[in-house]
């Protein structure tokens, strides 16, 4: 298993079934989740000025900063539209030293919000092919705050991949991870079907 991932740059721009710890530590990873570890891993691969930015709910936002407390800077909000389970998320900031940020500005409209997509009747999203499926505008417009020239993004807990589809786009060089190869196929499916 240490090997798995040795050569790293054949990595680059996919997505693999596996576990992130095992590709950030090259070492099998526990069944809970060891913050301690995670952000050990984080700041072995990453630069100083390097942002992590973490969707989080409650009870675990409050861990997950606890946990870093040192490093987290400050939490944005996203609303989420949907009615049944959270109504928002936490998009937890964390770095060591002030990273490259764009300030995306603008006037003389009104304010724009990034909302969810339509709801059915039941009030759960339509067109959503994973539980925690992340928008791609919102992702989006996370990378445009802080991307700099020749960045690289790692998104350990890569979901359905919305980041990799957005980095795709955008021309960022990515590496993602997940822990359940069933999601590989709804990443296949929005991989080529989705808009961006």
């Amino acid at each position: 298993m240490r090997d798995k991932f040795a050569n790293i740059k054949k990595y680059k721009n996919k997505i693999y079934h596996g576990n992130c710890f095992d590709f950030m530590r090259q070492v099998p990873w526990d069944k809970t989740f060891d913050l301690k570890a995670f952000w050990e891993q984080i700041h072995r691969i990453s630069k100083e000025n390097s942002p992590t930015i973490i969707f989080s709910a409650q009870p675990f936002t409050i861990d997950l900063i606890l946990s870093n407390r040192k490093n987290f800077r400050y939490s944005l909000i996203w609303n989420k539209v949907l009615p049944v389970g959270f109504l928002h998320k936490n998009i937890d900031i964390f770095y060591r030293k002030l990273p490259n940020y764009n300030p995306i500005k603008s006037t003389g409209h009104e304010r724009k919000i990034v909302k969810n997509r339509k709801q059915n009747k039941r009030g759960t999203r339509k067109n959503t092919l994973h539980p925690t499926q992340k928008l791609i505008e919102l992702i989006r417009y996370l990378l445009k705050l802080y991307i700099k020239e020749d960045c690289k993004v790692f998104d350990p807990f890569m979901g359905s991949g919305t980041t990799a589809i957005v980095c795709k786009s955008m021309g960022i060089d990515f590496w993602g991870m997940r822990n359940k190869q069933r999601v590989q196929g709804v990443f296949n499916f929005r991989n080529k079907h989705e808009k961006t």
